[in-house]
């Protein structure tokens, strides 16, 4: 299929029940061509494979074909990876994401995880490229990032109550951030391990949480995540569709006490869910007496027009 800003190659792309589809997005053809070798070998699965040059090419596919996993560089001319995610994600939601890279950073992780189903640095073995594909087709999609805007009174009201929380069990933080590990709320003292990379792979597994119970038909369930570690204890259950609460504790000042921890947590979910309803208000007016909290598109664009990685960098 050629398209106008680019080629994209396609091989393998029967419609039916066949095995996933995948797009490689990728502007140094060997590279895509061995990938694409070895997702369409029978014992890695099989899958149905595609690959593309440009990230337009890429987003013009997407609108032809429904794919279930796109796979993209970084560092692309016109346009980058994470730029290519973010869009290909308004034209097919349904579609998971890996992004991979030779140029890795702190931020450009932590972006990554935001958006994408999986990030896999370079140089990495086939065996690892692999296991990220598994696990990103296994994943739900990674959910559009929404604007949500509480009132003044209402975003009073949640954060007295995870005060109210931070009393109860003596953690050291207590949060309420959205899938994509943006925080909302918090009260409590930040320590060391409490950054973007870390709320954005919590919210990573509390999106699978929320899928496990969509499938079982529970909608208001209690399913408590929970890390023990030598120097803190993270404990984390969904409070909506989107939203999750999370508690941090310093095993150095208090011993594990997960069903007083859980107990407490329920209650709190309990009345969070009733204060997020009421909570929240329409967002007409962002610069209103509501506070915004998340993201839109024009607010987002704006952000990554001020912090985009430079574009026609070779992958």
């Amino acid at each position: 299929m050629r398209t106008r800003a680019g080629l994209c190659y396609v091989s393998d792309m029967n419609t039916g029940s066949d095995p996933e589809a995948i797009l490689i997005v990728e502007d140094e053809r060997p590279v895509a061509d061995a990938l694409s070798r070895v997702l369409r070998m029978p014992q890695s699965g099989g899958y149905r494979v595609a690959s593309c040059e440009s990230g337009m090419a890429a987003l013009a596919a997407l609108q032809a074909e429904r794919y279930d996993l796109m796979i993209t560089d970084l560092r692309m001319p016109g346009m980058n990876g994470i730029e290519l995610i973010e869009r290909a994600r308004q034209i097919s939601p349904s579609t998971r994401s890996i992004l991979i890279t030779a140029f890795g950073t702190t931020e450009i992780e932590a972006r990554a995880r935001n958006l994408a189903n999986a990030y896999l640095p370079k140089p990495f073995s086939f065996q690892d490229f692999l296991r990220a594909v598994k696990t990103a087709l296994t994943a739900p999609p990674v959910p559009l990032r929404s604007v949500m805007v509480f009132s003044e009174e209402g975003l009073q009201a949640i954060q007295r109550r995870l005060e109210q929380l931070l009393v109860d069990t003596d953690a050291v933080s207590v949060v309420l951030p959205d899938w994509s590990g943006q925080l909302l709320v918090e009260c409590g003292r930040r320590v060391e391990s409490q950054t973007d990379v870390l709320f954005a792979l919590l919210g990573n597994s509390m999106a699978a949480v929320t899928e496990v119970a969509r499938l079982l038909n529970e909608v208001d369930g209690f399913d408590l995540h929970y890390h023990e570690g030598q120097l803190y204890e993270v404990y984390a259950a969904m409070v909506s569709n989107t939203i999750f609460l999370a508690l941090l504790f310093d095993r150095r000042m208090a011993g594990s006490r997960i069903g007083l921890v859980s107990l407490y947590m329920r209650r709190a979910i309990e009345e969070l869910r009733g204060l997020l309803t009421t909570a929240t208000v329409e967002p007409d007016d962002m610069l209103g007496p509501g506070l915004g909290l998340g993201l839109g598109a024009e607010f987002s664009d704006a952000l990554d027009d001020a912090f985009s990685f430079e574009a026609g960098h070779p992958g």
